[in-house]
């Protein structure tokens, strides 16, 4: 009998762990379906290389995998796998969660021609395939020497602030230890860095390893620009004896056309592309009468820095309200070089109820590619605007005071109660309180919308070391490309970027502020000049689409000495150390 019962009780306990054990597998199986639920994507560092190069695969999933990886068993086909390397982390900061795992493989070519990356699947998600161009290479004497240096342009003409692309090349065949390369700097031209990589070449049976740095140049007047040789230096180990080298490249010139005819009556903008896209957020927002609606519009532009792009031009209409905001500028790279995009953000209150048609938005540029001009469109948008909600003072009437003695109550000593008007009049006290209530705090809202801009902070301009001077140097440029071209509203905002990024203030929103902030007595009669000048063309714009006759001869402003003074300013160092402005700012800057 205790045999018995042991065994039963064995039994039991065995049909409890089972149930345990299925269901805490149960768990992890959906726990490791909940983490594995991601995207896989794959890209290389280069899609047109040599046979004898190498280059970078980066195979991402944005979650984190503790085991397995995608089967690369087809890359072997066309490519020799000479490194894998395997990153994954995941944090989570303040509640949101980030995650990814990236398999890092260092490919080599097989043989020349289009050769293709295949498709990678892993956790039930796909990666695109895409092709790899592999030329065969093209041996010069140069490339005998153990350590030598190039030069290339990518077209050998482009137009006045057309951007091009420089590559400069280092080869050694020998290791390199101290390694240096003296600074790219070009008269009358922009130099903005955009990518620098290193690889493997095997050039006339010899292996070499290749550090690559590409640039993007603009230029900001026609004529001939001459890029200037640049020279990489360091300490090579040759027959095991260490030994300071130096190499350089060769002086290239690069011819720069004027702005075609065609575009002379427009802004010019040299592109490869330019979009308009509007960002409403998850859905197209309901319009009210007096609610405001935040519309976003991207203006982005392949082959252009952000300080190029122009302000939006919004036709205003009587059925809607326009508030915009202060207009953010991001600058990117790509393999075609510069990519810059101007977001600007607004609020639309509309004014009526019914039918508003948002008008679109065009702005014209010239396509470097096929040499012509074009427009990018962004279609007008009509939405259906609800009435208001009626407001309280029409909405609650109050009680008048009974007119008939019969009507009011009679008390317990037989007196007639007059409570009946009291009530009354504590009832319309209280209804016209919550009424100026509320017109306080839609008024503060208001206010605050409009000002909010002041209060934004600006990503795009934090930067460091290297890149603070870089985004300070172009934002300069941008100030003498504005003078050069006599256009006084983009020079305008482009004195008010440079300030911001010159004292790391972005709460600089006005010319007042920059002279101020920089203590030159001369700027304010400068700056004066330039306000007056733009008010006044658009004054005269104003009176000639109403018909009336403007006026003409307007003072222009001394650009040039304008130019001089910011010129000194930018060149003097900044103490980061010195305290802000001590005097109070507006509460709402305009």
């Amino acid at each position: 009998m205790v045999v018995g019962m042991l065994c039963q009780l064995i039994s039991e306990k065995d049909i409890y762990r089972n149930l345990v054990r299925s269901g805490l597998v149960g768990l992890l199986l959906l726990y490791s379906a909940f983490l594995n639920a991601g995207n896989l994507v794959a890209q290389v560092d280069r899609q047109e290389i040599t046979l004898g190069e190498t280059l970078r695969l980066t195979v991402s999933f944005d979650k984190q995998v503790l085991f397995g990886e995608p089967d690369f068993t087809h890359l072997e086909t066309d490519f020799e796998i000479i490194s894998r390397n395997r990153q994954s982390r995941f944090s989570n900061n303040n509640g949101k969660r980030e995650s990814y795992t990236h398999w890092i493989l260092t490919l080599s070519p097989k043989k020349a021609g289009n050769l293709i990356i295949p498709s990678f699947s892993f956790k039930g998600e796909v990666s695109d395939a895409f092709e790899i161009i592999v030329s065969k290479p093209i041996y010069s004497k140069a490339s005998r020497a153990q350590i030598y240096s190039e030069a290339t342009l990518e077209k050998s003409s482009v137009y006045v602030q057309e951007q091009a692309l420089l590559t400069l090349r280092l080869y050694t065949a020998v290791p390199l230890s101290n390694f240096e390369m003296s600074e790219l700097e070009i008269a009358n031209a922009q130099v903005i860095p955009l990518n620098e990589s290193q690889y493997q070449k095997q050039l006339g049976g010899e292996n070499y390893i290749v550090v690559e740095n590409q640039y993007a140049i603009i230029p900001e007047k026609s004529g001939e620009l001459t890029i200037p040789s640049v020279r990489h230096q360091g300490v090579a180990r040759i027959d095991y004896n260490r030994r300071r080298i130096a190499v350089a490249t060769e002086a290239l010139v690069l011819t720069i056309k004027p702005g075609p005819d065609q575009a002379s009556n427009t802004l010019w903008l040299p592109a490869l592309k330019v979009t308009l896209s509007d960002n409403w957020g998850d859905k197209k927002p309901t319009m009210t009468v007096g609610e405001p609606v935040t519309r976003t519009i991207n203006l982005t532009a392949l082959g252009l820095t952000a300080a190029q792009l122009p302000p939006l031009e919004l036709e205003q209409k009587p059925d809607f309200k326009l508030y915009k905001d202060q207009p953010q500028l991001e600058d990117n790279t790509s393999p075609k070089g510069l990519m810059g995009r101007r977001t600007e953000s607004m609020a639309i209150v509309p004014s009526t109820p019914g039918p508003l048609t948002l008008p679109e938005v065009k702005i014209q540029w010239w396509d470097i590619a096929n040499d012509r001009m074009q427009t990018s469109i962004l279609p007008s948008e009509t939405f259906q605007v609800l009435p208001g909600t009626t407001s309280l003072a029409e909405s609650t009437q109050p009680v008048p005071p009974p007119t008939d003695v019969a009507s009011r109550p009679i008390l317990s000593n037989g007196m007639i109660s007059d409570s009946a008007p009291t009530v009354t009049w504590v009832t319309t006290l209280l209804v016209t309180t919550n009424i100026l209530f509320t017109l306080v705090a839609l008024t503060f809202a208001i206010l605050w919308w409009r000002g909010r801009g002041s209060g934004s902070y600006d990503f795009s301009a934090v930067t460091t070391g290297h890149g603070q001077a870089d985004s300070n140097n172009a934002s300069f440029k941008s100030i003498r490309i504005a003078a050069s071209n006599q256009d006084h509203a983009r020079l305008r905002e482009a004195i008010i970027q440079w300030a911001r990024s010159h004292w790391h203030d972005q709460s600089i929103h006005t010319l007042d502020q920059v002279a101020l902030r920089a203590k030159d007595p001369a700027l304010k009669p400068l700056f004066q000049q330039l306000d007056n000048c733009l008010y006044s063309k658009m004054k005269n714009e104003t009176e000639q689409n109403s018909g009336e006759i403007a006026q003409t001869g307007t003072n222009q402003p001394d650009l040039d000495t304008l130019t001089k003074h910011l010129a000194a300013i930018h060149q003097t160092p900044v103490d980061h150390k010195e305290s802000r402005l001590t005097e109070l700012r507006p509460l709402y800057p305009q």
